[in-house]
């Protein structure tokens, strides 16, 4: 399940778990029901929401995805509110939540990015408490990514379906 950051916290400091932004009880239903759980929580989900599910006011930021401090910052907040809601409800605990992805649709690479990134993400989900047996990282085939951390996943479309072709399309890569 996605966790959206531009749902929780659309106003910066303002945070909303309520009706249908209530993770928490949707992790409840899915453990009741013997589903398992794995939380998308980016910071970068993307699933085809506005600016990937981050916030606007974020995306003043022009260091937003790599270790900037400041970035950081607003991340480990992001990551608090949500360790707070799966609270009880992790792998370890009895509960339902598996897994964790961190980032999607990921290829920066370079100091303060790439694998070094994900891992400095890693590390603020398990200070946020969230802390499961798997974690990944979704990128395109040149991700880089902190080995024996993560589990990657390449991610592709077999089809360019937004380009509302009405003729057949050349074979895609994917």
């Amino acid at each position: 399940t996605y966790i959206f950051w531009i749902h929780h916290e659309e106003i910066e400091g303002q945070w909303d778990w309520s009706g249908q932004r209530d993770q928490r009880r949707f992790v409840e239903l899915c453990g009741k029901h013997g589903m398992y759980v794995y939380v998308r929580i980016g910071p970068w989900d993307h699933g085809e929401v506005r600016n990937g599910g981050l916030p606007d006011w974020l995306l003043k930021d022009p260091n937003i995805r790599t270790n900037d401090p400041a970035y950081l910052a607003h991340v480990a907040a992001f990551d608090e509110q949500i360790g707070a809601q799966l609270k009880g409800l992790l792998w370890k605990d009895g509960g339902p939540v598996i897994g964790v992805q961190l980032e999607n649709e990921y290829s920066l690479h370079g100091p303060g990015r790439g694998a070094e990134h994900i891992l400095k993400l890693k590390e603020l989900a398990i200070a946020a408490g969230i802390d499961v047996p798997l974690y990944s990282v979704t990128g395109w085939p040149s991700l880089d990514f902190p080995p024996h951390e993560v589990i990657p996943v390449s991610g592709g479309y077999p089809d360019g379906f937004w380009f509302g072709s009405l003729t057949d399309l050349p074979p895609s890569m994917n």
